[in-house]
């Protein structure tokens, strides 16, 4: 079952489109991250508990004190793995720290191109530190120019002791993006893997093995998580039925949407609205 509590801090520093939010998850084995990719280089510190990661082709276990860096553009996804998991994420829009400063264009804008991204052992203990000290700062009551200042630093030290150069990474990626914005598009319609390798010109097999290796996950699977999510957040709104909630979430049959969502939520949509209500 999945139960979140988000917080986002508003740091007066939209200029620079820096967000900064802590998250919790309750439920072992809940997909606490949808698989998707952004922009933003974004930062996750863990807390407490532990954090089934797949990011691009990599796939590990995070648990408190660690830190996981998510480059620009990179497929990410995230399951829990105990009954509590904390963690606190920092999103930085890159595009938005590049001005005229030659540093900034050398520097931040392979970033962005995906020349080179920063690759952190999830052991390592000097990247979570070099963070914390930004989430400090940016829940301090420093200047604005200061916390800008310190944005600069950390990406900075991040560069220095973790950067990589790795080329401009091939079409594949970009074709996979491209996949996985359609679905998020339009995953509460008819979707197969049949209709997507035709839609972005694909072999069934290859796509099966490449979208498993980026999400964690079969298609399938994937839109279901969507559906499901979708589902809780139209549960909370007034008025509207189980019979509604499952024919916008791509469900014909309302008993079909009700064993999905028990399978899922080990709650019936019923006691989930209850519950949601109450929180």
């Amino acid at each position: 079952m999945r139960i979140d509590q988000y917080f986002e801090k508003d740091m007066s520093l939209q200029p620079y489109r820096i967000r900064q939010w802590h998250q919790q998850t309750r439920g072992k084995h809940t997909v606490c991250i949808s698989p998707h990719w952004h922009i933003q280089l974004e930062f996750l510190r863990i807390i407490s508990g532990k954090l089934q990661m797949t990011v691009g082709e990599e796939n590990f276990q995070a648990e408190a004190g660690a830190l996981i860096i998510i480059n620009p553009k990179q497929i990410h996804s995230g399951i829990c793995l105990s009954e509590e998991l904390a963690y606190d994420v920092v999103q930085i829009d890159i595009a938005a720290l590049i001005n005229d400063f030659s540093a900034s264009q050398r520097f931040l804008e392979p970033l962005i191109n995906e020349k080179v991204r920063f690759i952190v052992n999830p052991a390592d203990t000097t990247a979570p530190q070099i963070v914390t000290e930004l989430i400090d700062y940016l829940h301090s009551d420093q200047h604005p120019l200061v916390i800008v200042a310190k944005i600069y630093q950390t990406i900075g030290e991040l560069y220095h002791l973790y950067a990589v150069e790795q080329g401009i990474f091939n079409a594949t990626n970009d074709k996979l993006r491209q996949a996985l914005e359609y679905i998020d598009n339009h995953y509460c319609e008819p979707l197969s893997v049949r209709l997507i390798c035709q839609q972005f010109n694909y072999n069934e097999s290859y796509f099966c093995r490449i979208f498993k290796k980026a999400t964690g996950l079969t298609l399938s699977a994937y839109i279901r998580i969507l559906r499901m999510e979708k589902a809780q957040r139209l549960l909370q709104k007034p008025g509207i039925s189980i019979s509604q909630v499952a024919a916008e979430c791509g469900y014909s049959d309302p008993d079909y949407f009700r064993v999905c969502m028990r399978k899922h939520f080990k709650q019936a949509p019923s006691e989930l609205r209850d519950k949601l209500s109450r929180r």
